[in-house]
Formats: structure tokens, sequence, C-alpha cells
């Protein structure tokens, strides 16, 4: 047994979940990670969800977006027993089409109980045998009345096989039709749930490359629609950009969520700054006429675009948001704290805002929203007293609990909460026992591939809680997700400060250490290898420590001990790029913040230095006085 701390009066049997993981992950196998914004089993609005209804509701969308059933027909079930007995081998397309719609009125009020998806074969198999027959007309006829059909048919082999030949019969003719048929012959894919693997919006959306000019503004939205639902797009997104700048002032500020929605959702960058900082203009302009999804989805935009030296406009933007917290829901709110976390840029009333509201309505939150937040708080650095991350533990403990099927469909929003709680240095261990089971692993990934997350929380493991006693990684598998971690950090690393690095051991050998050999490579083996490792002793003189340090691998944590010389102040310099501290402050972020922690734990004596604090002084002789300050003053 797993005991939570006591006061939350909870205890979790890791145990149980054995059979809960195998038939979890069986149900989950099929499923796409990157569609997290689509689940709705809770009740609230999508982004997906937001957008179709915007369109819907629009009667600038009327002849593009599937009309509303307003007026069912009552149709007895006799009445459909016998269209569903009728020998349908000799029957006109027209006669086929009719009796379809005749149907969808009488399985629109039936329950799932009611439906013996059987029975259903015949007059599709029909409708099968004569796709070739189809006008254009009739194809929308039938793609409208099959909506009802979905609910219940959806996983049948006759229902699937006729959307196939549906999209390929798409293929052949949407190039006879006008913008306005494509389109409308596309949202009937959507409704159907059918768009994700159909052949023919992929081709939709690459013929629109010669039309981006024919486009109005309002088919400019619904194409970014389409781009949104599919994640990836064949467009050429420059184009697009231009179409929109020379349309901005013809789209309201909702209309610009949505097509903020397909740039982010495809991961493509608005690349013109004009454009972007026009669009910032607008949102604060606008602010109080913008949904909150809207709000959302234009800073996500916004972050993602912007250069991190171009976020003057943003700052002004989030002074235009701070007056309408109070009025925005959670999951704005959270979305609104991770993009500023992203940028770190920190502003004490939007993150007092944010906490306060999660602490009280966490009850509400996804485990996406949480995830968010404990984001913000290890970027932000807040103070571990606070009762913001008791309630979180709580929560997910409550929620393991009672009803674990959100941590289960997402078990690695799961574990990237307990690596940002871990980085601020809470260690909720019967969490974390249940995150590191082979079994909760196994639920998304194989093992060779798992996300850093857990090699990360097993590294603070061992550094900072030896009393665990859960399970861990095989050596294998952690050899491997720290080897690839490695690479992707020589890959992200920052010219400024190898240059920076460089000067460092330069003063440092050349001018203060003189003949003292320095160790320059990694610490911990879940650290970039921005290390600078020397000896004080208490007589004020170098030590190497280059000769012990070096002799020891990589991937094992590198503590002081007793192969070490004693009596000796064991001095890391650690160098981050202005990119790791939180901006107008200087202060580091909480990644760092945990670093110099765990050099601490392991025996060592920390000492920073900023990219932005080292560039100050102009010359060799400034940088030495500065580096021996640092030094003395440890």
């Amino acid at each position: 047994m797993v005991k939570c701390k006591e006061k939350f009066n909870y205890v979790i049997n890791v145990r149980t979940y054995g059979n809960q993981f195998i038939n979890e992950r069986k149900r989950c196998n099929d499923q796409d990670l990157y569609m997290y914004d689509d689940v709705n089993s809770d009740g609230r609005i999508t982004e997906n969800q937001y957008a179709r209804q915007y369109l819907q509701h629009s009667i600038h969308f009327n002849e593009t977006i599937v009309p509303d059933r307003k007026v069912e027909v009552i149709v007895t079930d006799e009445e459909a027993n016998k269209l569903l007995n009728k020998n349908w081998s000799t029957v006109d397309t027209v006669e086929i089409v009719s009796a379809l719609r005749i149907l969808s009125h009488n399985i629109i009020n039936k329950s799932d109980d009611d439906v013996n998806e059987i029975r259903y074969e015949c007059i599709l198999d029909a409708l099968k045998k004569n796709i070739d027959n189809l006008t254009d007309n009739l194809l929308q006829e039938v793609l409208f009345n099959l909506l009802p059909f979905q609910k219940y048919l959806q996983d049948t082999k006759s229902f699937k096989d006729l959307i196939k030949l549906l999209d390929k019969h798409c293929e052949k003719q949407y190039k006879q039709w006008s913008i306005n048929k494509m389109f409308l012959i596309a949202d009937a894919f959507y409704c159907l749930d059918v768009y994700k693997n159909s052949n023919f919006i992929w081709k939709l959306l690459r013929k629109m490359n010669s039309k981006l000019n024919k486009l109005t503004p309002k088919n400019l939205v619904q194409l970014m629609f389409l781009v949104n639902i599919n994640r990836k797009t064949p467009l050429n997104m420059y184009e697009v950009e231009v179409i929109l700048e020379e349309h901005l002032n013809d789209l309201s500020i909702n209309e610009l969520g949505i097509i903020a929605m397909g740039f982010f959702k495809s991961k493509t960058k608005i690349i013109n700054p004009k454009l972007i900082k026009a669009i910032i203009n607008r949102l604060i302009c606008e602010i109080n006429k913008a949904d909150d999804i809207t709000i959302s989805a234009l800073l996500k935009l916004i972050r993602y675009s912007m250069k991190y030296d171009e976020m003057i406009n943003f700052k002004m933007l989030l002074d235009s948001i701070i007056p309408i917290l109070p009025k925005l829901n959670l999951q704005c709110l959270m979305h609104i704290i991770h993009v500023y976390a992203k940028v770190h840029m920190y502003m004490k009333p939007l993150l007092d805002t944010v906490i306060t509201r999660m602490y009280n309505e966490i009850k509400t939150a996804r485990l996406k929203d949480i995830e968010k937040l404990t984001y913000a708080l290890n970027i932000f650095s807040v103070d571990t007293t606070h009762p913001i991350y008791d309630k979180i533990i709580e929560e997910i403990t409550s929620r393991l609990s009672n009803d674990k099927t959100e941590i289960f469909k997402y078990p690695w929003m799961y574990v990237s909460i307990l690596r940002y709680l871990a980085i601020r240095g809470v260690f909720p261990l019967h969490l974390i026992k249940l995150a590191m089971d082979p079994s909760f692993i196994n639920l998304r990934t194989d093992a060779y591939i798992l996300g850093w997350e857990h090699s990360l929380l097993e590294y603070y493991l061992k550094i900072e809680k030896p009393e665990y006693t859960g399970p861990f990684l095989s050596e294998g598998i952690l050899l491997t997700s720290t080897k690839r971690q490695w690479e992707i950090m020589q890959m992200n690393s920052k010219s400024m400060i190898d240059k920076i690095f460089t000067e460092i051991i330069y003063v440092l050998k050349e001018i203060i250490l003189n003949d003292i050999n320095l160790y320059t490579g990694r610490i911990l083996p879940h650290s970039v290898k921005n290390h600078v490792v020397f000896g004080l002793d208490e007589k004020q003189n170098f030590i190497s420590a280059e000769s012990i340090l070096s002799k020891i691998p990589d991937i094992k944590i590198k503590r002081i001990d007793d192969t070490f010389p004693k009596n000796v102040k064991w001095i890391v310099l650690v160098v981050v790029h202005y990119k790791h501290t939180i901006r107008e402050t200087n202060e580091p972020t909480g990644i760092i913040v945990a670093k110099l922690r765990q050099l601490k734990h392991i025996g060592y004596t920390p000492i920073l230095i900023t990219g932005n604090d080292w560039l100050k002084h102009s010359n060799i002789r400034e940088k030495k006085d500065y580096l021996l300050h640092l030094i003395k003053n440890t």
C-alpha cells in the first residue's frame, strides 16, 4: 500500500490498477495524442465545437455549413421495417436516396438499445453499389441524411466502407464544384466525424492554393477551420498570411480567433511582425468583444509567432487583459497563464488571480488545466508553502481514488504535473510511485521511446528523495532516454552561451587559476553541460576536481564523496542564457532554481552567472573582477 500524506486521508493501492492499465491501453491505442482539445466528456465546449458553432450560427456561412434538421417527419417503426426488409438490388438511385432520408427520420429518435446495426446493411450496400450514379444534389442529400446514422453505425464495416466510397467519389468530382459547394461537402465530412482520414479534404485544401485570391474573407475563415481540424496543411501558409493581412479589417475578432486556431494547430508561425502587431492591436481594442476561446486562440498564436525580443506589444496586451480576468472562465485563464509563463513574463495580479481561481474551482478543472498551472508555478518559482500545491496533490489523489478515467486516458499529462512539482521540490511520493509503475508507463508509450518526464523524475528522486522505495526505469531505458535528451540539448544550445562559457574558461585559466585544470563537463545527467568546477580550500587556494570528475560516467550523478579532498569548497559556475530568466528581473526560471538546489544537495556550492550579468562587463579586467567577487563571496 502507498499512503498519501495524513492530512489528505487517502490511500491508493497501486496493485489494484493492474487490469485497468491493460484495459485502458487497449482502449487508447488508436487515439491521437494531439487531439486532447477535442475531448468533451464533461460537457464543456471545445475549440473545434466553438468554431463550428460560430460558423453555424452566422448568416455569412449559410451556403457552406450543413443546416440543422429543423423539422423531423414522424416515421413509424412499421414504415421503417418495410424499407429495411426491401430488396434493393433492382431499385434506382433516386429511390434509394429517398429511402435513406425516410429512415433517417426514424433512426434519429431511437436509443442505442433500439438499433439493430445488421438491419441497415442492405440499404447501405445498395448505396455503395450506386455511388457512381449520384448527382451532386443526390450526393449532398446522402451525406446530410447519413448524419443521424453516424451515432449508431460509425463502427460497422458497411458504414465505414460507404464513407470510403463517398470520399473517393468526392475526390473525383470536387474540381467541378464551386468554392461554396466544396466547403459545404467538407463540412458534411466534419459532421460525420470522418474528416481525419479523408483524402477529399486533403486534396480540397491543396486545391485551395490556386484559389486563395478568389476567397472571400468568410471563405478564408472556413478554410482555416478545416486546417484547424486537420492539424496539418498542404496550403502555402505564407500566401494565406498575405491574404489575411489584406482582409484583416473585414473579419470580426472571433473570426480572427478561428483563423488563429488554424495557424497554431498546424504549427505555422505568422512571419510578418507587422501582421502580428496588427492582430495584437485588434485584440487590445476589442478585448471585451472577444469570446474566451478567441482570446486563448489568439494568445497562443501570438506567443508562438513572436520572437523573444519582440514582446513589448505582448506586455501591452497583458495590461488590457488584467481588468477582464474575473469574467473569464477557468480554462481561458489557464491558457493565459500558460502563454505568459512560456515567455517568462511575470505579473503578480495575473498569477494571483489564476492561482486563486484554480484553488476554488479545481474540481471542475481538466487535467490539462492543472498541468498548465503547475508549469507556471514552476517557471515563476512560486513558494512551495503556498496552499495551491497541497490542493493540487489532494485533487489528483482524489481523482485516482474516485474517477481515474482522465488520468488513465492522458497519463503523460499526469506525469508532466509531477515533473513540474518535482522541479519545485514537491514530491508526492504516492503519486510518483504510480507514475513510475511499468504498467502505467506502458499505457501510452513503448518504454524505449518514452518522454523525458519519467527520466527527469528518476534523477530528481535519486538526488532529493533517497527514501523513495518505488520502481525506477531499467538502466538501459534510462540510458537511452538520457542520451536522446543530450542530443536535443546540444541542438538547442545557444551560440551566445557557448561564447560566454568560452570567455569564462579563458579568464579563469589564464588569469585567475593559472595552472589548475578545470572540469567543464556534466555533473547532473539531466542537465546541460554548462558547468565549470574547481575547489577552494581553507587557505583560499584553488584545487582541481578534473581528475576525479572526468573518470565518472556522465550518466551518473557526480556527488561530492570521500574520493574528493577534505575541507574544500567545490564551486560550480552555472552559466545560463537570458532566456532562462524572468523578464525585467534577471531572476532564474524554476528549472535553473532546481538545478542550483540539486547541486547543493550533492555537495557543491553553485554560483549562477546569467548572460545579462556577464555582458555588462566590457573588458577582461572587469570580467576577472566580477568572477573573483562571485567566488570570494560564496
